[in-house]
C-alpha cells in the first residue's frame, strides 16, 4: 500500500513539472526516496522544493530543502533542514543534527556544524562548531577557527591565528 502511494505521488509530481524544465537542467520539485531513486537526476538544479524521505542529492537547491539526509554538489540557497546536511556551499539557513558545508553565508544550527572554508554569519550548535575563517559568531560548547573576526561563546574556544589561541567562555577576534 505504501509503495503504491509513493509511486502514485511520484507519477503525479512528474506530470506537474513544467514542460522542458527537467530537460533544461532544472526542476521546481524534487522528491527523493534514496539517491538515485528520485524524481529528477542528481545533475538537476532544484528551484522550489526538494523533499528527501531518506537521502537526496542534487547539483543545487534554491528554496526549501527538507529531509533526513540532504546533499548538494553545488550550493543551497534558502533553508535546508534535515538530520544531516552537506557538503555543498550554504547561502541561507541550515538546521540539522550534523551540518557540513564548504562555505557558509548565513547560519548553521544544530549539534555539530562544520565549514571547510569561510563562515560569513554564524554557527550555533549544542556541541561543536568549526570554520577555517569565521566572520561572525560561533556559539557552542566547543568552537574552533583558524581566523576569527567576531566572537566565540563557549566552554572551549580556539583560534589558531590568535595571540591567545584558547579562551574559555568568550573569545573576541578582531
Amino acid at each position: 500500500m505504501k509503495k503504491s502511494l509513493i509511486l502514485v505521488l511520484l507519477a503525479a509530481a512528474a506530470l506537474l513539472l513544467p514542460a522542458g524544465a527537467a530537460a533544461g537542467g532544472w526542476s521546481p520539485l524534487q522528491l527523493a526516496l534514496w539517491h538515485p531513486a528520485q524524481l529528477v537526476g542528481e545533475d538537476t538544479a532544484i528551484y522550489g522544493l526538494r523533499a528527501n524521505l531518506f537521502y537526496g542529492k542534487n547539483k543545487t537547491v534554491w528554496g526549501l530543502d527538507l529531509g533526513i539526509a540532504n546533499t548538494t554538489s553545488g550550493r543551497v540557497g534558502g533553508i535546508q533542514a534535515g538530520l544531516i546536511n552537506g557538503p555543498g556551499a550554504l547561502g541561507g539557513i541550515g538546521v540539522g543534527a550534523v551540518n557540513s558545508a564548504r562555505r557558509v553565508d548565513g547560519l548553521q544550527a544544530g549539534i555539530l556544524s562544520v565549514a571547510e572554508d569561510t563562515v560569513n554569519g554564524g554557527q550555533v550548535s549544542a556541541v561543536y562548531n568549526k570554520g577555517r575563517s569565521v566572520r561572525g559568531v560561533q556559539i557552542g560548547l566547543f568552537n574552533s577557527a583558524k581566523k576569527l573576526k567576531g566572537l566565540q561563546i563557549g566552554l572551549f574556544n580556539a583560534v589558531e591565528d590568535s595571540p591567545v589561541p584558547f579562551l574559555p567562555i568568550l573569545h573576541p577576534g578582531f
